[in-house]
């Protein structure tokens, strides 16, 4: 099982600058990132070939938020995912829901022992991000298969669902602009509705309070 994330990318290009990955716990791999404006994905050709190579196994993979944010990037640059990768993001959101789900928080609950997003831009940030991980997998895989339900519940309608969802996405669903227009000149007029109603029930003698500084004294002391 391998621990992937490629850590820093152009979002207004959607190309790669760097890629991590981590083959085991307590490891980072960084693949490095050309200088100035020239994208890594044109002048590093041996990483990407391993790197490319590495997603295309037919193994076990996880990363944090790799399916809606890293695994779509990854595709959009001729990159082949092959074999199960683990979202430890849907994974930590199906076990507490209610919990904040981002990575440093939730990695933290599993004994991760410093924070590290402060250091974003960094090599050692980019490794970090692909180890934190490994306390997500290891500490939530025992405790949704010991609630056997949890983890079938994971397996049949998170897991089990992403490939289809996938193709989905890919695909996208037809919209009917006008219609879509329509629809949202009705939810503001709605909206405009509810608020009268909020209002009108809202006391005539506690309406449009506004803060009030305090008066200053004479000594300038309030």
């Amino acid at each position: 099982m391998d621990e992937l994330q490629p850590a820093r990318v152009n979002l207004f290009t959607r190309e790669i600058i760097s890629i991590q990955f981590s083959p085991r716990k307590g490891e980072g791999w960084f693949f490095p990132h050309s200088e100035g404006d020239v994208p890594w994905v044109r002048d590093n050709r041996d990483f990407i070939k391993v790197a490319k190579a590495i997603m295309a196994l037919p193994n076990v993979k996880f990363g944090h938020n790799v399916w809606w944010f890293d695994n779509p990037i990854l595709e959009e640059n001729d990159y082949k995912i092959d074999g199960t990768v683990h979202d430890t993001m849907a994974m930590f959101h199906h076990w507490q829901p209610d919990l904040e789900k981002g990575l440093q928080k939730a990695a933290s609950l599993f004994d991760f022992p410093f924070p590290w997003k402060h250091k974003f831009g960094t090599e050692w940030y980019g490794c970090v991000d692909v180890d934190a991980p490994w306390y997500l997998i290891e500490g939530l895989l025992p405790l949704m298969k010991a609630r056997g339900s949890l983890w079938e519940g994971y397996k049949n309608m998170v897991l089990g669902l992403r490939k289809p969802l996938r193709k989905a996405e890919k695909r996208g669903i037809p919209v009917n602009e006008v219609r879509h227009a329509s629809l949202t000149a009705e939810l503001e007029e709605e909206a405009k509705l509810v608020y009268q109603e909020i209002q009108e029930e809202v006391p005539e003698e506690i309406r449009n309070i506004k803060p009030r500084r305090k008066i200053e004294s004479s000594n300038g002391q309030g």
